[in-house]
């Protein structure tokens, strides 16, 4: 379902001690993955009606603070739609190696929100349809001549 709250994520100067304070606090199973593109791991948790990430900043200005992410069809609208709404976009439509797209937003109060897109599966190839073999056509049986009627009286 697009436009729903399915991510939240966490950026802290500290990682490794949200990471102990949540899973202690929680119980949250957290993994760590590389992170391309920032310093430190990923780590991603999951929830029975979610799941999130604690990564660190990408810049030092950048404030420690959890933010959702929305689930989209399509972020690159979605942030068109926005910015003609009065948003700002902080980060642009950024490819997520083969898992989708994010963007995060400014809104006009300030605070900030990030988009989710998806990557679409491509579509199994379909197998052309097997030839069938022309269906034979019967020939039409001979049309039967009506039995002559036998004269009376005669063998």
């Amino acid at each position: 379902m697009a436009n729903q709250c399915d991510h939240i994520e966490l950026t802290t100067t500290h990682p490794d001690r949200a990471r102990d304070f949540y899973s202690k606090l929680f119980g949250w199973k957290i993994q760590a993955f590389p992170n391309p593109g920032a310093e430190g791991e990923y780590l991603m948790f999951q929830t029975t009606n979610g799941g999130g990430g604690i990564a660190g900043k990408m810049v030092p200005e950048q404030p420690t603070a959890w933010m959702p992410y929305i689930s989209v069809d399509n972020v690159q609208s979605m942030l068109d739609e926005a910015t003609a709404l009065g948003a700002d976009v902080v980060m642009g439509h950024t490819p997520i190696a083969d898992m989708g797209a994010i963007a995060v937003l400014r809104d006009p109060t300030g605070a900030t929100i990030g988009l989710w897109e998806t990557a679409k599966k491509a579509a199994p190839a379909k197998k052309p349809a097997a030839k069938k073999p022309a269906a034979k056509t019967k020939k039409p049986a001979p049309a039967k001549k009506p039995a002559k009627k036998k004269k009376k009286g005669s063998k």
